[in-house]
């Protein structure tokens, strides 16, 4: 196909919006796609990617109004868009209920663009057209999360390594991988946990009081806590190489970016079964946390009752124990195994793909 002029509406930083607007940006480029970047935020460019970043940034000066809009954003902020041709929002959204104003800006795009078919699920449930919703899956930098790539081998070291990568925040899990890696261990035990929450949207005190319920926790003297965030994705890389296995209990995912990075490092994974990680894992790639009941989703923050989240209880933190024990039984025995599935699905869901999904839903 020809490459065309696309509008590209979308942040460039590190948040998890962010890193898909630029890898987005990067794919279409790479297929010979003339992209007219209009930031959303402030921009921050890794040095690889400035050049390219920088010549999109340019052509909306001269942007091609018949080319379509594509609007990079959370559910209740698609409106604003570039030009006369299609008008896509792109949201990626975690709960399964939206109120009838969320749903009529959604109904007003030409094309709705989601991560999974679990997100296009609940766009039907809320009435909206077949005709209008078009999946493309997120995906992954092989080139930075590449099991030949890694320069340290876990496998040589004595302990079993786990690490979560994920804002501090009640929808990821943390409170149950507490809770399940307390029960799962005793100290002295040949186990440590790695954690990356940083949120930059939490202040200090918020921040350190998570790091605190892991740190004053039974299993506390084997838990590192990540201080402050990291600056690249090749910092996440590098952090995620360090471990064995990746830990994932979220109550609701969009996606989740770090599940799959892990799984393209060819680690081994555990994580819950709902929501945007129904779209790549797999009983083969991953261990999976089955979810039954649903609850109310209530932080207290961003999430205040207005939709539903997995339901976390016995029954998951159980589950959890029995996959962290058994990983750790892997490890110890010399039978832990790279997770081949887990890198062939990471190498399907390339940004490339991402991209080509991308042009195909303006037919």
């Amino acid at each position: 196909m020809a490459g065309m002029d696309i509008n590209l509406l979308a942040p460039i930083c590190r948040t998890g919006y962010g890193v898909v607007g630029l890898n987005l940006l990067v794919s279409l480029t790479r297929q010979g796609h003339r992209v007219a970047l209009f930031p959303r935020g402030s921009v921050e460019t890794p040095p690889e990617h400035a050049a390219c970043v920088k010549a999109a940034h340019e052509r909306q000066a001269f942007y091609n109004p018949d080319a379509p809009s594509v609007r990079l954003a959370q559910h209740f902020h698609l409106f604003e868009h570039v030009g006369r041709n299609l008008h896509c929002g792109f949201p990626i959204f975690e709960l399964n209920r939206f109120v009838k104003a969320e749903v009529h800006h959604m109904r007003c795009m030409d094309r709705l663009l989601v991560c999974s078919h679990w997100a296009q699920g609940i766009l039907l449930e809320h009435g909206l057209s077949q005709d209008q919703i078009r999946v493309v899956p997120l995906g992954v930098d092989t080139t930075v999360f590449s099991p030949e790539t890694e320069t340290v081998s876990s496998n040589e070291m004595k302990d079993t390594i786990f690490c979560s990568v994920g804002k501090f925040e009640k929808r990821k899990g943390q409170d149950i991988l507490i809770e399940a890696f307390n029960l799962a261990f005793e100290p002295g035990d040949s186990v440590q946990l790695i954690v990356h929450g940083w949120n930059a949207m939490l202040d200090q005190a918020a921040n350190q009081a998570w790091v605190e319920r892991f740190k004053t926790s039974k299993m506390g003297g084997a838990i590192t806590v990540t201080a402050g965030p990291l600056t690249s994705q090749a910092e996440v890389a590098g952090l995620m190489r360090l471990a064995d296995c990746g830990v994932f209990p979220a109550r609701a995912e969009g996606w989740n970016l770090e599940l799959l990075e892990m799984m393209a490092l060819g680690k081994a994974v555990i994580a819950t079964h709902y929501s945007g990680h129904t779209e790549f894992v797999r009983p083969d790639n991953c261990r999976l946390i089955p979810v039954g009941d649903l609850e109310l989703a209530e932080d207290g923050m961003a999430f205040r009752s207005q939709g539903n989240w997995a339901k976390l209880g016995r029954e998951q933190v159980d589950s959890l124990v029995g996959h962290l024990r058994e990983v750790h039984h892997q490890k110890q025995s010399g039978q832990l195994r790279r997770n081949e599935a887990g890198i062939a699905m990471a190498q399907k869901l390339s940004w490339d793909n991402t991209a080509q999904s991308l042009i195909r839903a303006f037919a």
